[in-house]
């Protein structure tokens, strides 16, 4: 009897230790933790977030420098994690595009032929709570493509692509086109995502056919998706213009069925005749947001920062830099911050993902209300495929 009791009191103490541990264990969907870096001190703790899907914004912009003002809102409003843009240059320009110009707050950018005369160019846009992107360069000489590498969960690894083909290239540049796609598919990443303009608008995505024979550019190309078992996600068209009917040249491509969803189809950029795509790709991943904090003005000893200012022999401190403006404000900033954090209290700020900069102008109402109507009047464009639809875009942008 001894020896039956021990073996009933084993049995329960190792079905409570495995009914704690599947009820303590953590959920990967929004779920938040903090670790410490290099101490255990409040300033050193990193905020963790687990999230089930990344949010992706995709478009061909037809020359992105005078759309880019149009493009830092729509990121504020849609709050994407990666951007592809494709055609990011002017098809003649004269003088080589500054690459800062194209800069959005709190992302990353990797691009390719933008600071020289080939090609359109191409840019892919990280945010910068995703942590450990790099970018991965194919073997595959290919035209124009940007390819970036993030670690997901665990040991999973995603690859994101961007590629531009234009309609005019060579039969080379295609045949590479279909070498780049095989070799990306068999690098074996446990993700992969291959979004760009394509512009293949024979081909029909609703049941992956042509009406060119087989050995059109079309044909081999639906045949090298079938051949790295990709699935094409775009079904509706991506490019509307007067006279012209709309086309399916944009598309998205995963290796699961099931890793691109909510796909949603806005009115482009401008002037553009793109459709700007947006959707949502299903993973895990960790997003690290290192601690923020702001300041409590309420509670600030306002006569102490009297006091500090006031003691301050400014005439000095400018005089250091009496030929360069730029340097004696940094300077005051420095000296207004330094005397902010001796005489203002501090509490913790909000750690979720933030798409906008402290200094940032607010978004215009009118602006906003703008863009909401574009989007109507391209989804009436896709229903009634009249160009009325698109002039009224043309017209408000």
């Amino acid at each position: 009897m001894g020896k039956k009791n021990c073996e009933n009191k084993e049995k329960s103490r190792l079905r409570a230790k495995t009914n704690s541990t599947v009820h303590n264990a953590p959920t990967l969907k929004m779920q938040k933790k903090k670790i410490p870096t290099t101490s255990s001190t409040k300033k050193d703790v990193i905020s963790i977030q687990h999230i089930d899907n990344i949010k992706v914004m995709y478009t061909n912009a037809d020359t992105l420098s005078n759309k880019i003002t149009e493009l830092r809102t729509r990121v504020q409003i849609e709050k994407p994690q990666i951007i592809c843009v494709n055609e990011v240059k002017p098809k003649h320009s004269k003088t080589p595009p500054i690459k800062e110009h194209y800069s959005i707050d709190n992302f990353y950018m990797y691009m390719c032929n933008i600071g020289n005369a080939t090609g359109r160019g191409i840019i892919i846009y990280v945010h910068s709570s995703i942590k450990g992107t790099i970018e991965f360069t194919p073997v595959t000489e290919f035209t124009e493509s940007v390819w970036i590498q993030i670690p997901l969960h665990r040991d999973d690894k995603l690859l994101v692509g961007c590629i531009y083909r234009s309609d005019s290239g060579s039969n080379e540049n295609n045949n590479k086109l279909h070498d780049l796609i095989s070799e990306a598919t068999n690098k074996k990443f446990s993700h992969l995502l291959i979004t760009g303009d394509f512009n293949y608008r024979h081909i029909n995505w609703g049941n992956w056919t042509t009406q060119r024979d087989n050995n059109s550019e079309e044909h081999n190309f639906i045949e090298c998706i079938r051949d790295n078992y990709l699935h094409q996600h775009i079904e509706k068209p991506t490019r509307g213009r007067i006279n012209c009917d709309p086309s399916t040249i944009d598309l998205v491509l995963t290796n699961e069925e099931n890793m691109a969803t909510d796909i949603s189809h806005q009115s482009p950029l401008g002037k553009s005749d793109h459709a700007v795509i947006t959707f949502r790709f299903n993973c895990y991943l960790n997003l690290t947001q290192k601690p923020r904090s702001r300041y409590q003005y309420d509670s600030a000893n306002y006569n102490g920062m009297r006091e500090d200012l006031n003691m301050m022999n400014w005439q000095q401190e400018f005089n250091k830099y009496r030929d360069d403006v730029n340097k004696q404000w940094s300077t005051f900033k420095e000296k207004l911050k330094s005397t902010c954090d001796k005489h203002v209290p501090k509490k913790p700020a909000c750690t979720n993902p933030n798409w906008k900069s402290p200094t940032s102008i607010p978004l215009d109402k009118k602006i906003v209300t703008r863009i909401h109507k574009n989007h109507r009047a391209w989804q009436r464009y896709y229903e009634t495929k009249k160009p009325k639809a698109i002039c009224r875009i043309r017209t408000s942008s």
